[in-house]
Formats: structure tokens, sequence, C-alpha cells
């Protein structure tokens, strides 16, 4: 009766070990997409010759990258040249 204890235990510990894998798994994907996303809409933005919604959202996007919502300056530098260079296009 032990034995079969254990067994039971062993089982429901490795199949919420393998549900627990591919909830990260999950994770991540959405992360990559989330981070595709705003990186599109940003150089969408760029393309589109609109300066204050590319400032909005090369923030957006430098600020998830970094987790925060303070940028370095050389993120704010980058987004500043991207800006910049839009007149250039």
């Amino acid at each position: 009766m032990g034995s079969l204890f254990v067994a039971v235990l062993v089982v429901i510990v490795l199949v919420s070990l393998f549900y627990k894998s591919n909830d990260n798994h999950d994770k991540e994907e959405k992360e990559k997409k989330l981070i595709a996303k705003l990186k599109a809409r940003y150089q969408d933005a760029l393309h589109s010759g609109n300066k204050e919604q590319a400032l909005k959202f090369g923030r957006d996007y430098y600020s998830y990258l970094r987790n925060t919502r303070t940028l370095k300056p050389s993120d704010e530098q980058t987004i500043a040249r991207d800006v910049a260079d839009m007149d250039f296009k």
C-alpha cells in the first residue's frame, strides 16, 4: 500500500513539473510576441513620419526591454537619433 502511495505521489510531481515547464514556455513565447509587436509599432511610427508617435512608441519599446519606466540616457539618444533620421528618409 505504501509503495502505491509513493508511485502516485511521483506521478503527481512529474505531471505538475511538466505543466510548469509548458507554462514557462508559453510565457516566453508571449514575451517574444509582445516585444516584436512593440518593435513593429515603433518601426511603423518611424516610417509614418509622425514624430510624436515615434517618440512615444520608442519609449514604450525601450521601457519594456529594460523592464523599467526610466530609460537609460543611451536609449533616449537612440530614440532621438531615430526620430531625427525621419527627416532624411
